[in-house]
């Protein structure tokens, strides 16, 4: 029923959460624009929590500001 759908893990998006969603909707042909948000597989930087949460993209304003524009 939805045109949109966004994911969202705290976790590396690569073989995630995210990746399964794709994988479903690709095998049943569904055209749906599908969002990834989660932690990019590459070595992070050290730092606190939120720290690491704005620097990934999953702080709650990125996340605020993402949904925003779409």
């Amino acid at each position: 029923k939805h045109q949109t759908i966004v994911t969202l893990e705290d976790g590396v998006k690569s073989g995630g959460f995210g990746s399964a969603i794709l994988e479903f909707s690709a095998t049943h042909k569904y055209k749906n624009d599908i969002h990834l948000l989660g932690i990019p597989d590459s070595f992070p930087d050290h730092g606190t929590i939120e720290e690491l949460q704005e620097l990934s993209g999953l702080s709650p304003k990125k996340i605020a500001l993402f949904l925003s524009n779409l």
